[in-house]
């Protein structure tokens, strides 16, 4: 099916995790969360739309995850959660 480059929409996102991260740690976490909006939305990230996705940490985390090791869990379950969200929220936009 062809893609009418009229249609545009921007799906923007905000992971929010207690780990401890530094600026580039939060980056990466927000660039794999971007995989589940690939697996959830098709076509995605397109000239015309505006796909973002933020991540922020309140460095409150207790469990000893720090550097790759937290990236690799924040950032895997961030892709999951968030194809998750984004899937429920067509569904329930599709209800009357």
């Amino acid at each position: 099916m062809p893609i009418s480059t009229r249609s545009r929409s921007t799906t923007i996102a905000v992971i929010a995790t207690t780990a401890k991260l530094d600026k580039a740690e939060a980056g990466r976490i927000a660039t794999l969360a971007h995989d589940g909006m690939a697996r959830a939305i098709s076509p995605v990230h397109i000239q015309a739309d505006g796909n973002t996705v933020f991540c922020i940490a309140t460095g409150t985390d207790t469990s000893g995850l720090i550097g790759n090791a937290a990236v690799t869990a924040v950032g895997t379950v961030a892709a999951v959660v968030l194809e998750q969200a984004i899937v429920r929220g067509v569904k329930e936009a599709q209800k009357d």
